[in-house]
């Protein structure tokens, strides 16, 4: 074999370049070389294996030299590597230097046994690593099957590629770890045997990758996202995926312990159905799980042991066959907490559980659920026949956002029900929808019948009537189907003997009149009054299209609902609406085609729900901090129409819903917010003092910081407002960071009076706290906004506030500027200069080997400046 190595000086650093004519063939690596380069030949058995090839085979042996150099490419492609072919291994091998690229049928990494005079790690890979399009296999053999031996392989370097990787072992011990920053790999990992996935780092896989934990043949297969190895910096990792799979048996997925929290996002493939059929382990109080993307992940193994936090962020979660999420009892303390938010898409996120022949609850006894406009579905229509019927249990329920759904379907054989042991509307003017077949006419113990109960019972508004009288008490923040399972909401909801029902038509009166003082409940189907003398009411069902006149009076709804079926109906002239005893309730408006109001309202705070159009054509007033939500539907602003209150106004708006403010606009100055992930219509101008901060309103803070997109039509920034932008990951996207949409955005701020951008950190599991991936020695570029136009930008028009951004910078800093042909608002972080000196400096004193056939006849010196651009 005839090798030469030719060394090129190109700014700063040597570049070697070998020129080999070897066929292909397995070197095999003594170290009885002078150094622990690659390129020695004393370190080989037979000359280097330079230039190597889909069919170069590599094998470490031996005692001497046993950390290496791979300075002959970069990348240098081979097919397989081994250790200790022969046993003489008595430590880890360890390889440093240029990218390994795995290339041709049959590529593999082979760990044949232990180090026999320690259980350490065998195998260290420093080095990049690159499976580009083909087929990897590694095998992890484990010689004591001890579980406390700690691992059998260890890549530090960066996995590259969209290729396939088979990870295999026969016994626990055969772990490989991921322990390096990998986000650029966006193939799928297989775990099959007896063999251990170790997180070794944050976010070591790509948010593109598929895992697939395979059991099949018997043996225990097991990701893990706690390590507490040496090689690796902390003990608990965070990782987002772009799906989950494995099969029953014996897949395992572990997510921290008592003391160290982990967090897996999995969905950003959108996948229309993953199924993972393993358990999931969650020890720790912190440790989260979270369902993204708009495809369904079903889970249908046992998991008893779930504590932490599970969000459903979008698509469907559901739990079927054997799956449930945590021990039926309500211990451990550190219980369960499921956040179901309104979604990225236009439907909404979905927990469902699915119950054929099993009546064996799904979901811990106490676990807490926190619903910001998804949808929350317990599906026992396959159940068979059962006496009792079939009831799921589980902690209290509490509204965050939006217009959610609690719905419950029974089968023709049975009854089922879901019991929450307590109920909140919670602080942002949520509602929910509630259904089910036959709901709450009958116990479960009917067959077709759906029951949503709580153990303490919601606080009900009215004249405080039995059954069937129309001054029953009813919950203002709900409302149902008077079929019980309609698609839309066309009744109030009470709480009877049997959990959540809609009111009967006999639990209505149909007209009342001008000046009477009702605790009734009123659905006006028979005669319209002219309103001339102050009226008070319950609640108020329009369910045929009505002009309700109010004359120079007030008309009080004690409870604050106001519900319209109809297809155009007006309540108007010169009185006022007041929601609440004195305008003191919040007005809980929900709509299914049109309604406009023109008279004054006052209010605590305005909910709209319901998929039609409010139409407000006056001024509302409003109480202390208040909120105006559009929780669906739209909610449109009339040339005359005005909000007023004191302390902070917020605007929320929720996905799909839409604020129309064309006709006004919609103008934030000091102690105004517009927060949320819908769209609004319309001029908006963030002033001095004004907050615009897109959300997914789902976060587990009481500020639902959630990472969202906003929609806007032109948006205006004037000198001292804000943008309030969450950012949970340095790979920003749809549920990962912030960003406002639209089609004009103006920039009227000023060098002496700036527009300021407040950066806000979120944990993987959007509580606040620092991102988990998050790497001050790099460059990083997120969007804030994406425009048609963008109108008068200059950098110094912005100021950038990072208090509560809560990494640290490492003496880095954060830059505004345009990208995408000017369209787009991005924030850049650039590290401190002398990191990036040092990143420099260390390339200029690394040897990088670039292995080129002389049958290519490619030039060394073209070679060693493509080389050179890469390390730019």
């Amino acid at each position: 074999m005839r090798y030469a190595i030719l060394t090129i000086f190109v700014a700063g650093a040597f570049l070697t370049c070998g020129l080999d004519q070897a066929i292909a063939q397995t070197y095999t690596w003594n170290g009885g070389g002078a150094d622990s380069n690659w390129s020695t030949s004393g370190n080989w058995s037979s000359p280097p294996p330079v230039g190597g090839s889909s069919s170069t085979a590599i094998v470490l042996n031996g005692t001497t030299r046993t950390t290496t150099n791979q300075d002959l490419g970069n990348p240098f492609l081979l097919n397989s590597l081994a250790l200790n072919t022969d046993g003489s291994a008595t430590s880890g091998f360890v390889i440093t230097g240029g990218q390994l690229q795995f290339t041709g049928a049959g590529a593999n990494i082979t760990v044949n046994t232990n180090g026999p005079s320690q259980p350490g790690n065998p195998l260290v890979i420093r080095s990049a690593l690159d499976i580009s399009s083909n087929a990897l296999s590694i095998s992890l053999p484990s010689a004591s099957g001890d579980i406390n031996n700690p691992y059998e392989a260890l890549l530090s370097g960066a996995l590259t590629g969209t290729g396939t990787i088979t990870q295999n072992g026969s016994a626990i011990g055969s772990n490989f770890v991921l322990a390096g920053h990998n986000s650029a790999f966006a193939g799928t990992y297989t775990v099959t045997g007896t063999s251990t996935l170790v997180i070794g780092a944050n976010d070591a896989l790509n948010r593109q990758s598929i895992v697939n934990l395979n059991s099949s043949l018997g043996g225990l297969t097991t990701l893990t996202l706690t390590s507490t190895l040496a090689g690796t910096s902390n003990t608990a990792y965070s990782l987002a995926i772009g799906s989950l799979s494995g099969t029953s048996g014996g897949s395992s997925l572990a997510l921290g312990d008592a003391t160290n929290f982990s967090t897996l996002l999995t969905g950003f493939n959108n996948d229309s159905n993953d199924i993972y059929a393993g358990t999931i382990s969650m020890s720790g109080s912190g440790s989260h799980f979270g369902k993204v993307g708009t495809g369904t992940q079903t889970l249908s193994a046992s998991s008893t042991n779930t504590q932490g936090s599970i969000s459903v962020r979008d698509g469907s979660l559901i739990l079927s066959g054997s799956g449930n999420l945590g021990s039926t009892s309500t211990s451990p303390v550190n219980s369960l907490s499921i956040s179901i938010y309104s979604g990225a898409s236009s439907t909404p996120a979905e927990l469902r559980t699915v119950t054929g022949t099993s009546t064996n609850s799904r979901i811990q006894n106490n676990a807490a659920i926190n619903i910001g406009g998804g949808l929350f579905h317990i599906n026992a229509s396959g159940l068979g026949t059962s006496a009792t019927g079939y009831v799921e249990i589980v902690g209290g329920l509490t509204l965050l956002s939006g217009q959610s759904t609690i719905q419950v379907d029974a089968s023709t054989n049975s009854g089922a029900g879901l019991q929450f042991s307590s109920y909140s509307a919670g602080t942002n003017e949520g509602t929910v929808f509630f259904k089910g077949n036959s709901l709450g006419s009958s116990p479960v113990s009917v067959a077709g019948t759906s029951n949503i109960t709580f153990s303490t019972s919601p606080t009900l508004v009215g004249g405080g009537g039995s059954s069937g009288q129309t001054n029953i008490s009813i919950l203002p923040s709900g409302f149902g189907s008077s079929t019980g399972s309609g698609t839309t909401p066309d009744s109030l909801v009470t709480i009877g003997a049997n959990g959540v029902r809609p009111l009967t038509s006999a639990e209505y009166l149909t007209s009342f009149s001008s000046g009477s003082t009702l605790t009734d409940n009123v659905s006006l189907s028979g005669s319209v009054p002219t309103l001339n003398a102050a009226t008070t009411i319950n609640a108020l069902l329009l369910p045929t299209s009505v002009t309700l006149n109010v004359t120079s009076v007030p008309l009080t709804i004690t409870s604050g609902v106001l519900l319209n079926t109809s297809s155009s109906s007006s309540i108007s002239s010169s009185g006022t609406l007041l929601f609440g005893a004195s305008g003191t309730s919040t007005a809980y408006i929900t709509v299914t085609n049109t309604l406009n109001i023109g008279l004054p309202i006052t209010a605590s705070n305005l909910s709209k729900s319901g998929a039609g159009n409010l139409i407000l054509n006056n001024s509302v007033s409003l109480g202390s901090n208040p909120y105006v939500a559009v929780n669906a539907g739209t909610l449109t602003l009339g040339g005359s129409a005005s909000f007023s209150s004191s302390g902070t106004l917020t605007y929320q708006v929720s996905a799909p819903a839409t604020l129309d403010a064309t006709a006004v606009g919609l103008n934030l100055t000091s102690n105004q917010i517009l927060q949320g992930n819908g769209s609004v219509l319309g001029t908006v101008t963030v002033g001095n003092g004004g907050i615009i901060a897109p959300s997914a309103l789902g976060g587990p803070s009481s500020s639902l910081a959630s990472p969202g997109t906003l929609s806007t039509g032109t948006l205006t920034l004037l000198g001292g407002g804000s943008y309030v932008w969450y950012v949970g990951s340095e790979t920003g996207g749809l549920y990962t960071s912030n960003k406002i949409t639209g089609t004009t955005l103006n920039i009227n701020s000023t060098s002496a009076n700036p527009f300021i951008i407040k950066l806000t950190t979120l944990a993987a599991s959007n509580s606040l706290g620092a991102i988990y991936d998050f790497d001050p020695t790099v460059i990083n570029t997120w969007t804030l906004s994406s425009f048609t136009t963008v109108n008068g930008f200059a950098v110094n028009k912005f100021s950038i506030d990072t208090s509560n951004f809560q990494n640290s910078l490492a003496g880095g800093s954060f830059s505004i500027s345009l990208a995408n042909s000017n369209q787009n608002l991005v924030l850049t972080f650039t590290p401190a200069p002398e990191q990036g000196f040092l990143v420099i400096c260390g390339f200029a004193l690394l040897g990088i080997s670039l292995a080129v056939r002389s049958n290519r006849r490619q030039s060394s010196l073209q070679g060693a400046a493509r080389a050179f651009r890469r390390l730019k």
